[in-house]
């Protein structure tokens, strides 16, 4: 292997995390804790870590264990209402439902942080992220219940604040510095 190889694959200290999430994975799938299953998922996932390798990432993840909790608990309080509001909706207009797909600014340029705010938008029930577009920094959002301006300007505020949630998190120090001067801009010209 050459250096040029070496230097791409991860740190064997960095592997372990993996190796111990594909072994979870593993019993969760096979729904036992014999310790035959655990010894065959130890050698799977060692495996799959030493036959795929995973590339160095050129950003580095950032973990905010404060900031993800707080992520956390704001996604199962989120995905508890919207849903009775959705329910709620659904009872009410079930056969003409108000929808809108809404241009959201993405307030990230770090790949993985950009994923995981798309995800955490299109869990909470009624909204759906559609498109990134990457070149244009938007996120094109489906999202049920907007019948007014007004709640189309919501629909677009929530997704703003769950990507902010998701950058205070996730992302690196300088994607936290440009939010700060991103949202220092906004209120300057309100």
């Amino acid at each position: 292997m050459s250096e040029t190889d070496e230097s791409q694959e991860t740190p064997r200290a960095k592997r372990l995390p993996l190796v111990c999430w594909l072994v979870v994975f593993w019993l969760l799938l096979w729904r036992s804790l014999d310790i035959g299953m655990v010894l065959l998922g130890i050698a799977v996932a060692l495996l799959v870590v030493m036959l795929f390798p995973m590339p160095r990432l050129s950003v580095p993840v950032v973990l905010r264990p404060l900031s993800a909790l707080w992520l956390a608990t704001h996604l199962v309080f989120e995905l508890v209402t919207s849903a009775l509001r959705l329910l709620w909706y659904t009872r009410k207009h079930a056969r003409d439902p108000d929808v809108a797909i809404v241009e959201v600014p993405i307030l990230s340029d770090v790949d993985h942080v950009i994923a995981v705010a798309a995800n955490m938008i299109s869990l909470a029930p009624g909204t759906f992220v559609l498109q990134i577009d990457r070149e244009r920094r938007l996120f094109y959002v489906y999202t049920v219940d907007v019948d007014s301006p007004a709640k189309l300007a919501k629909a677009r505020r929530h997704a703003i604040s769950l990507q902010t949630k998701v950058v205070r998190a996730f992302a690196p120090r300088d994607e936290l510095r440009a939010l700060a001067s991103m949202r220092d801009r906004q209120e300057e010209a309100r």
